[in-house]
């Protein structure tokens, strides 16, 4: 039933984002026009609000019922997705307005429907890799969090690379 209620507040926030013209991040996200930018940093601190809420909503998630645990998909772990998603959108929307010429590639190459299916399929792939090759629950903090930064650079590196092969260029 978690993954379930996850699932179902994922679509709703990205149906809000996607549907809020205010907003533009269609545009930004394909062209990144000078007042898509513009809105993103008037959007900054609407999504530092909304960043900050979900976290405390898992901090309080967590002291309340425990640990969050992924596999019972329980109401410390889902509101802890929340707050991880929520911190992600704060991020783009900050690159967004950062930026006064053109996205960086990792974000041009993601912008694209093909390519976000692509470099998910590939993300996958290499999650499949990783749990193959070693055994997860036993790695200790630091080896876990050096698997991590190396898995999301060989992601993040793929996204371009993966952009091109599938537009044809």
């Amino acid at each position: 039933m978690g993954f379930w209620a996850i699932h179902l507040c994922g679509v709703a926030v990205g149906r809000a984002i996607a549907s809020d013209r205010r907003l533009g991040v269609r545009r930004a996200l394909s062209r990144a026009a000078p007042r898509a930018r513009a809105r993103a940093r008037a959007h900054a601190p609407q999504a530092a609000r909304a960043a900050a809420f979900a976290v405390a909503a898992a901090a309080a998630a967590q002291a309340a019922a425990g640990r969050p645990s992924r596999r019972a998909a329980d109401a410390p772990y889902a509101t802890w997705v929340a707050a991880h998603n929520a911190l992600l959108l704060l991020a783009t929307q900050l690159v967004q307005g950062a930026f006064a010429g053109p996205l960086p590639p990792l974000l041009q190459a993601l912008s694209g429907r093909h390519a976000m299916l692509a470099t998910f399929l590939a993300a996958n792939l290499l999650t499949g890799c990783v749990n193959l090759g070693v055994d997860t629950l036993r790695v200790g903090d630091g080896a876990a969090a050096a698997l991590l930064a190396g898995y999301m650079c060989a992601v993040c590196a793929a996204g371009p690379w993966l952009a091109r092969a599938v537009s044809g260029g």
